[in-house]
């Protein structure tokens, strides 16, 4: 019997076994080009993966909400409360009116950036002009739409008093709307110190030092519901330390009571306000 590892005698030729043909897919063997795909990337296993970008995405709507969450405002008060106890309170207010700002600038930089995209790159020149001077980086801000004036934000920050015409200055280069001069406006908001030429931006100083920032907080939580609901009946919000009469509280009706309107974040998150990490670090050291 021939054994079937027989090597081949010398001189005499072996035929290669013939290859197999290639298999093709089954798109060129149906005659159709194959489409690139750009993403090769396996699915991920989870049923709501979560975006690496805070930003918004095309295709991808954004978290809207239409109010602050219960609890909010206590919350801002004890950040205030503690910026306050390291004597860094929360003593100044800026105001930024997105729509009035591009109004006349076509060409603004923050204009290609949606809003959460502006304001965090707004805060990042904010910290490292405090941090240029070794001043602390503790601020509240706060997004609200309200009346004819459309989206604002608010930002209640600390802010010595020798450092706010330079603070001025560097929000008027920034935002590419200058400093308006002394007494253009008649109208001027409460503790008023500086606005930008076309009511664009303001700043203003608490008039209250004393309160120690106390209702500059108060005055940001106000988007929280006055009301809510308590087995099936609207009732004051307790929660809410700061709110009007008719609900409640012990201060005037409107001020603190007003509705901000719906806002839209990104795919990731709300974006409707933020407490620095400065600031939420002392508020859980309580010291």
């Amino acid at each position: 019997m021939q054994s079937p590892f027989r090597l081949p005698q010398a001189g005499r030729h072996v035929a290669a076994p013939a290859a197999a043909p290639a298999r093709q897919p089954k798109a060129v063997e149906r005659g159709h080009a194959i489409a690139e795909n750009g993403d090769l990337r396996k699915q991920p296993i989870y049923r709501a993966p979560a975006d690496l970008s805070a930003y918004e995405q095309a295709g991808k709507p954004g978290k809207a909400t239409t109010a602050l969450p219960i609890g909010t405002q206590r919350r801002f008060i004890a950040a205030a409360a503690a910026a306050a106890r390291r004597d860094h309170p929360l003593n100044t207010l800026l105001t930024l009116r997105w729509s009035s700002l591009f109004s006349a600038n076509d060409v603004n930089w923050l204009r290609t950036l949606p809003v959460p995209g502006r304001i965090d790159a707004l805060v990042e020149r904010f910290r490292k002009w405090l941090a240029h001077r070794e001043l602390p980086c503790l601020y509240i801000w706060v997004r609200e739409v309200a009346g004819p004036e459309a989206e604002h934000w608010h930002v209640a920050l600390h802010l010595p008093t020798h450092y706010r015409a330079r603070f001025a200055a560097y929000l008027a280069d920034i935002t590419g709307e200058p400093k308006a001069r002394a007494g253009h406006h008649a109208r001027r908001t409460e503790g008023e110190f500086a606005r930008g030429e076309l009511g664009s931006w303001h700043l203003a100083a608490d008039v209250h030092p004393d309160r120690r920032g106390f209702f500059l907080a108060a005055y940001l939580g106000k988007g929280e519901p006055s009301q809510r609901l308590f087995r099936g009946k609207l009732r004051g919000n307790t929660c809410k330390p700061v709110r009007g009469q008719s609900f409640g509280g012990d201060q005037p009706d409107g001020k603190y009571d007003e509705d901000q309107g719906k806002i839209q974040g990104t795919p990731c998150r709300g974006a409707r306000f933020f407490v620095s990490k400065t600031v939420q670090r002392l508020v859980a050291s309580r010291t």
